[in-house]
Formats: C-alpha cells, sequence, structure tokens
C-alpha cells in the first residue's frame, strides 16, 4: 500500500493544492502532486501547505505574501504543490500562521516566511524570507522535533531540551522573568530551562499557548490561561512558565487555536478551551473526562476543528464545519468556503469525534474499510492527511 496525502476544505489561496478553480473540497481527495512513491509527513498551515516525501523531499502550496512556500517568490499564491529547494532530505515539517519549518536528516532546522515577529530564529529585523535558510543558533544541537504556533515557534533535541523562539504573545514562550510584556519577542531560539530536567519527547504549539509531554507521561502547557488548567483568565492575562497538566499517563498534546487535546497511553482523548459553539469538548477548564466514542493513536487541532485517528485507522473530526476565508478570498474566482470536518457539502459543525466515511482518488470513492489513516494535520480551515491504501 501507498501511503498518499489527502486534503479537504477551503480551497482558497490554493492551499489544498488541487489547481484551478480554488474550490472547496468537501471530503477528502487524493493529492497528486510531483513527488514519487509514499509520504512522509504532512503540515497544514494558515493558508498553505507542507508535504514532506518518502526520499526526503518537500513540497509547498498556497498563499505565499509572506514567501512561506519557500520559493516562487514573485507569486503571491501557488495553487499546486511546487519542490521547495533544500541541501539535505527532510523528515518533518512544520507550519505557522505565515511561516514553515523543516527538519532534516543531519537534526537541523530550516526556517521560511514571516520573520517579522521572530518565528522564523534568524535574528532581529529579518524581513520575508524565502528560500530558506539555516537556523544557525541551532547549530550543535541535533533536533528530532519541530512545531509551529500562529507566530512562534519550537523545537525539541535528542536530549530532551525544548527551544523556543518568536512572538511571546501571553507567554507562549514560556521563559518567564518578567522581562516580556506578553507582547515581546525572542529573535532566537532559547532553551527552556524550567523544562530542562524533564525529559521531554514531544511538542505542540497553538495559536497563543505550547505544550509538552515527557517520556515519564507528564505534559505541560504555558501561555494563553484560558488553555492552562487551573488558571483563571479574570485573574491571570498569561502563563509565561509551562505549568503541569493534570492528564495521568500523558502520550501526547495538541494545541490549536479554540481547544487543547490530550492522549492518555490507553488512547483516552480529552479536548479543553474555550472552544465555541458547536466545538466539542470534554472540559472547559480540563482534562476532566475522556470523548466518547473514540480511543485515539494520533490527533491535531486547527484553528477551529480537531482531527484524531483511532485504533484501526479510521479518521475522526469535529468542530466548526464553516470557514473564515484570507484577504484574497474575495477576489478569487471560484473560490468556497467550509468542508475541513470531510463529512460532505452541508459544512454542519459536529459537537463530538464523527468518523469521516470517504475518500476521493480521481473517479474512485474508497469507503472507509478501504484505506487507513495514518497522518494528520489540521490548518487554519483546512485538513491534511496521509492515508494508505
Amino acid at each position: 500500500m501507498l501511503r498518499r496525502v489527502v486534503v479537504f476544505g477551503t480551497g482558497d489561496s490554493g492551499r489544498l493544492g488541487l489547481g484551478l478553480p480554488l474550490a472547496s473540497i468537501f471530503f477528502p481527495r487524493v493529492l497528486a502532486g510531483p513527488w514519487e512513491g509514499d509520504v512522509r509527513a504532512v503540515a497544514a498551515g494558515g493558508a498553505h501547505s507542507l508535504v514532506c516525501a518518502a526520499d526526503g523531499s518537500v513540497y509547498s502550496c498556497g498563499l505565499n505574501d509572506w514567501g512561506q512556500l519557500g520559493h516562487t517568490p514573485r507569486s503571491p499564491q501557488v495553487p499546486t504543490p511546487t519542490e521547495v529547494l533544500l541541501p539535505e532530505p527532510a523528515t518533518a515539517v512544520a507550519a505557522g500562521h505565515s511561516h514553515s519549518l523543516a527538519l532534516t536528516e543531519d537534526g537541523r532546522v530550516w526556517a521560511w516566511g514571516d520573520g517579522t515577529r521572530g518565528a522564523l530564529g534568524l535574528g532581529r529585523d529579518c524581513p520575508p524570507v524565502s528560500p530558506p535558510r539555516l537556523v544557525k543558533h541551532l547549530q550543535g544541537t541535533r533536533v528530532q522535533g519541530i512545531a509551529c504556533g500562529q507566530h512562534h515557534s519550537m523545537a525539541l533535541s535528542a536530549s530532551g531540551e525544548v527551544f523556543t523562539w518568536g512572538a511571546d504573545a501571553q507567554g507562549c514562550l514560556g521563559h518567564g522573568g518578567g522581562w516580556f510584556s506578553g507582547g515581546g519577542t525572542e529573535w532566537r531560539p532559547r532553551v527552556l530551562r524550567t523544562l530542562s530536567t524533564h525529559d521531554v519527547r514531544s511538542v505542540s504549539a497553538g495559536y497563543a499557548h505550547s505544550g509538552a509531554v515527557t517520556a515519564g507521561g507528564e505534559a505541560f502547557l504555558w501561555g494563553d490561561p484560558d488553555f492552562v488548567p487551573g488558571v483563571s483568565r479574570a485573574r491571570v492575562s498569561k502563563v509565561d512558565t509551562p505549568r503541569l497538566v493534570p492528564l495521568r499517563h500523558a502520550a501526547e498534546l495538541a494545541c490549536g487555536g479554540s481547544l487543547t487535546l490530550g492522549r492518555d497511553g490507553a488512547g483516552h482523548l480529552y479536548s479543553w478551551g474555550p472552544g465555541l459553539p458547536g466545538l466539542g469538548r470534554s472540559g472547559a477548564s480540563g482534562p476532566s473526562r475522556p470523548l466518547p466514542g473514540i480511543h485515539a493513536m494520533r490527533m491535531a487541532s486547527g484553528w477551529q476543528h480537531c482531527a484524531a485517528i483511532d485504533h484501526r485507522g479510521h479518521l475522526w473530526t469535529w468542530g466548526w464545519g464553516g470557514s473564515q476565508g484570507t484577504a484574497y478570498s474575495w477576489q478569487e474566482e471560484g473560490a468556497a468556503d467550509g468542508g475541513q470536518l470531510g463529512h460532505g457539502p452541508d459544512c454542519g459543525d459536529r459537537e463530538r469525534p464523527w468518523p469521516v466515511e470517504f475518500v476521493f482518488d480521481g473517479g474512485r470513492r474508497l469507503s472507509q474499510h478501504a484505506w487507513k489513516a495514518e497522518a494528520v494535520s489540521c490548518g487554519f480551515n483546512h485538513t491534511m492527511a496521509i492515508v494508505a491504501f
């Protein structure tokens, strides 16, 4: 079986990579890109998408107003996947609102896109960057994981150290100390000292908060107090150092724009945060009880929608079924809204996880038993997944 990319959701700016017209896609559709063979990783950003092929080549499509595609700098948008030239094969990609990261096989991090808020880690007064540039401040550190928030970035070293940089909205960088006002900037990667004694195994970056999970099953969150259990926004405007989350045997966190997801070692899925009407959550103030009907192996949280993959490889989505376009939406002929849940053209909200029933490969409609989801990423108003069939 080949591992293929499927895309669905809002089509404006060419973020789905399906070419013209820039229409929304309401069921998952196979993206036939220029890569050969399997796909290794995907990342859905604000209005752009990244694909890492099995051979380590990276491709991008969508909005390019800040150079976040890493190619064709004179084109404001590119509707089909085009290769991002990197000096080494990549193993992972991450996409923020208007910036991108790639992790290469030698443990180095490359960045491109909007550098004005420090999210690239390339230093002060950084203009939009395209093609990619090496994050030199991480040289000497072998990186094994990367994550992008709206305007901040994270890296995880092989030894379990966490680095953060970019815009420190509501303390999402986690360095504390009182010298950030909540609107400050860290221009280069800085190690998160408060987690230096913990063996961190994964990191996640949301709109204005961040998270980490240790090898011992501890989960930490910091940033926007709406997402940090036990903290009241009425009393605290930011959480600028990591706080332990009451999630026992934590395996993974997924930080989004309206919800944070947590998964324990048994596959129980929890959600909390401010949410929105129609956006399911199991506990507004923390992980109180698991979401019913699903045992998750993978998960993702976007701006206002979420996705999870269960132990059978079935894909589930929930949250807001509509969309909010980019600044270009109104002038894009054929652009449409909605579809990021993959349940059909009604674009209805789902309060709880709901199975995605079909994948379309050209003219073929494949029912749920014919394919297996292996990875998923939620962007602003679109979803990407890797499925095998």
